[in-house]
């Protein structure tokens, strides 16, 4: 079975075979994208919440020492996560 191929001649007289909806700006895939970002963020924060609300203690990480730690719902950190 042969390929068609499509010249630029060809898309330029027939169009393109493809849907191309604002593909240089791509709007909706950064709307996207964003959306799930936010859902994500926003379920993980909720969880965090869960845990320090009973009682528990969650593992965060800390951009400024670039160290984890544990932090309990008194708000109380504890970086020698190794040890406790």
């Amino acid at each position: 079975m042969s390929e068609a191929r499509l010249s630029v001649h060809d898309v330029e007289q027939q169009g393109s075979p493809l849907p191309i909806t604002d593909i240089e700006n791509n709007n909706w895939l950064r709307v996207r994208k964003r959306v799930e970002e936010i859902r994500a963020r926003t379920a993980i924060e909720s969880r965090i919440a869960c845990a320090l609300d009973r009682g528990n203690p969650v593992a965060l990480y800390d951009d400024e020492l670039n160290r984890p730690y544990l932090q309990y719902p008194d708000g109380r950190r504890v970086y020698d996560i190794i040890n406790v």
